[in-house]
């Protein structure tokens, strides 16, 4: 997908989202991860480095949505506001985007944060769905030149020890 097409689908992702928190189905948390990880790889490409850097901390927020890691309604506010600012002729606009989005991410070695408990009886709750088997990243970034790939997988690991 090209990068136009990429960021209006996940604009259309977030905006489908935060129509419906709290709720946050895994299929669609996944989708939308999936596409900021293509925006990352675009924007590597580019070498757009601090683009990379908010998509892959968008990437990382989307992905522990559906987990609870991260609160909805705090979160994909920010997420959707953050990812239209990486549009931004403005280098500022995608640094302060980046922090923000950063500041979402829990704090590592930090206790996991405890689900609330179901608002209405269990007896009265449908089968959920399982949450969509993850892909190894491998397969997601498939195609894409050895350097390109790297540059993503340090702003990965960067995101994800913040």
């Amino acid at each position: 997908m090209k990068p136009p097409a990429a960021r209006a689908a996940l604009d259309a992702a977030l905006l489908e989202l935060v129509q419906r928190a709290p709720a946050c189905p895994a299929t669609l948390a996944a989708r939308a991860a999936d596409l900021a990880l293509e925006l990352a790889l675009g924007a590597a490409a580019e070498a757009q480095d601090e683009r990379v850097r908010l998509f892959c901390a968008l990437e990382r927020c989307l992905e522990l949505l559906p987990e609870g890691q991260v609160d909805p309604g705090v979160a994909l506010p920010a997420l959707a506001m953050a990812a239209h600012s990486a549009t931004s002729p403005s280098a500022a606009a995608v640094r302060a985007a980046v922090y923000e989005v950063e500041t979402l991410l829990p704090v590592p070695g930090a206790p996991r944060r405890a689900a609330a408990g179901p608002d209405v009886p269990l007896g009265r709750l449908a089968p959920s769905r399982p949450a969509p088997a993850e892909r190894p990243l491998a397969e997601r970034v498939a195609g894409w030149p050895d350097e390109v790939v790297e540059r993503v997988a340090r702003a990965r690991a960067r995101v994800r020890l913040t």
